[in-house]
Parts: structure tokens; sequence; C-alpha cells
């Protein structure tokens, strides 16, 4: 991110951190989308699925330094994972035990701005895959895509087995899944004001 990026992100986006107004909400795109990136003894995968689509506004707390979420639930569908090929689909499908659990939930806890670097924030979110939560701390970086628009993108590392997950084993167990995931958030967000 070049300096003049910076500027406009610490000049418009951080004076909303900077006094306490609960005069916000913050609408979640449908172009927001999670990847998940794990590996096998032969070679890499990634699936991709978006966000079910969210027209609430959610209610947010802004307070010195941090973004306060109650009831801010996004839903992805495991079925509209999509991995590149059918037969992975089903596999992943499957392993995330879709017709039990049909969605992952991530419940949005609070977004805190990193207060040395302007573009960068830490999230909480609460995780729900195949009926077990954990929580994840996440380091986002924060883009300003048009006026108050923001992309928030980040990574964080599960294992299936925090989930009660057991990993596919294709080809009668030749092919091994490692229990690592990689997850990928990308959340498009836009700040509503009002009186």
């Amino acid at each position: 991110m070049n300096y003049i990026a910076l500027l406009i992100v610490s000049s418009v986006f951080l004076p909303i951190f900077s006094e306490k107004n609960d005069n916000y909400g913050i609408v979640v795109s449908d172009k927001s989308e999670i990847i998940i990136h794990g590996s096998t003894s032969i070679n890499n995968f990634s699936c991709s699925s978006s966000l079910v689509l969210m027209n609430d506004t959610l209610p947010v707390l802004i307070t010195p330094g941090k973004f306060i979420f109650t009831n801010a639930r996004l839903i992805f569908t495991v079925n509209s994972i999509e991995c590149g090929d059918n037969y992975s689909n089903k596999q992943l499908r499957n392993t995330l035990k879709s017709n039990q659990f049909p969605f992952i939930l991530v419940d949005l806890m609070e977004i805190s701005p990193d207060p040395s670097f302007f573009y960068k924030a830490r999230t909480q979110l609460r995780v729900e895959v195949a009926g077990k939560q954990q929580l994840q701390n996440v380091n986002l970086i924060l883009r300003r895509a048009a006026e108050d628009v923001y992309h928030l993108s980040g990574v964080t590392q599960i294992s299936m087995s925090e989930y009660d997950l057991v990993a596919p084993s294709p080809m009668m167990g030749l092919i091994k899944v490692e229990d690592r995931l990689d997850i990928e958030i990308h959340l498009v967000l836009k700040v509503l004001m009002w009186d």
C-alpha cells in the first residue's frame, strides 16, 4: 500500500474510532466470501463460498479504538462451496457434514484497528463449523474501496480435528488430506451513519 493510500485510510476511516458513537451501522455485502485452502499428500486445493445475502444492517457500537458488534452473524452455505470439480466438492461437503450442518456461521464480535499501522486491524470471530464453535483472532488488512465502503481481508488457520471433523482419505487412503486448513476471509463492508 503506498503512502497516499495510507493517508486516505487514516484520515477518512480512523476518525470513526476517535469518539464513542452509537449512530452507525454496517452492511456486509454479498460480495464477501471465504476461501478454504488445504493440502493433500499430492497437491494443494482451494474452495470458496460466498456470503448468503444479508440485507440487514448490523448495529455497531463505536468506542475509542474499536467496533463492537452484537448479533452480527455471517452465514455461508456449505453446499455452495466450490472446489473446481464435483468430486472435490462432494468430499469437502461430506467432511463438513453438510447434511447435518448446512451452514458455516461466523459471528463478528469486534474489529480493532492497529494504532501503529493505519491499514491494519484485528478482529475477533466466533466460527461455527459442523456444530462446533471456536473463537478466532484474525489480523486484517483494511482497504478503502469507495466512500464508506471498506474491504477487510485476512487468514486464520483451523484444524479439522478442532471441529471434530475427520479429514477424507480419497483413493482408499492413498491420498492423505492435511488436518490444517487456512481460512481466507474477505469482508466488504459499507459504513452507514444516521442521526
